[in-house]
């Protein structure tokens, strides 16, 4: 009985350390938005209107920023 007692904590307990340091690894927040839409931004070689020239920088909060117009031949929707 004792042998099926400490098993079972011993799998509670990995598993419960398992969960928490996936869910850890795996936590996002507004820094990482950020940082994604600037990688983002660096590949963009055309920028006709200048928009993202002062928009998209580190000095104003990523919730401020202007949207994207995204613009194909057949269709227009903002972003």
């Amino acid at each position: 009985m004792v042998n099926l007692l400490s098993c079972l904590l011993l799998i509670v307990l990995l598993s419960l350390h398992c969960f928490v340091t996936c869910f850890a690894a795996n936590t996002k927040n507004i820094t990482t938005d950020q940082s994604a839409l600037l990688a983002f931004k660096s590949l963009i070689t055309s920028d006709p209107y200048d928009m993202l020239a002062n928009n998209w920088s580190t000095s104003s909060s990523v919730c401020s920023w202007l949207v994207s117009l995204v613009m194909s031949d057949t269709e227009e929707s903002i972003v």
